[in-house]
């Protein structure tokens, strides 16, 4: 099963006057490492958002469960901080303009259970 999830969020959201309370401190300093690093945090709240709605279905998460971060080439991937969550595969995808930030997340290998009984097609 592949679960998608994307989030938007503009620069003149309310959520970014306290980025601490969503972001882990090694993700607000890779943020702040740019000139116009409102568009950065802006990002990886996006990307905190998306990967918790994405996993919301599959095992409650929480923004210091995980961690954005970037390999050298600048590509973000997703650190998981709690040991139950390493066995899930996600990639994400952040991007932004001056002023909005998006990012798609994609989980590979969740599973989700529902109570509702699936319907067969023949």
């Amino acid at each position: 099963m592949i679960l998608a999830g994307v989030e938007f969020v503009n620069r003149n959201a309310s959520i970014l006057k306290k980025p601490s309370e969503y972001l882990l401190p090694s993700e607000i300093e890779y943020c702040r490492r740019y000139k116009d690093a409102d568009i950065h945090i802006a990002g990886c709240l996006a990307a905190k958002l998306a990967i918790i709605k994405t996993m919301s279905d599959i095992f409650p998460v929480f923004p210091e469960d995980f961690e954005v971060k970037h390999n050298k080439s600048g590509k973000p991937f997703v650190f998981f901080l709690k040991k139950e969550l390493e066995k899930y595969t996600l990639s994400i995808s952040i991007s932004h303009t001056k002023t909005l930030a998006v990012c798609l997340c994609v989980i590979k290998n969740g599973h989700i259970h529902s109570s509702r009984k699936k319907k067969r097609y023949t």
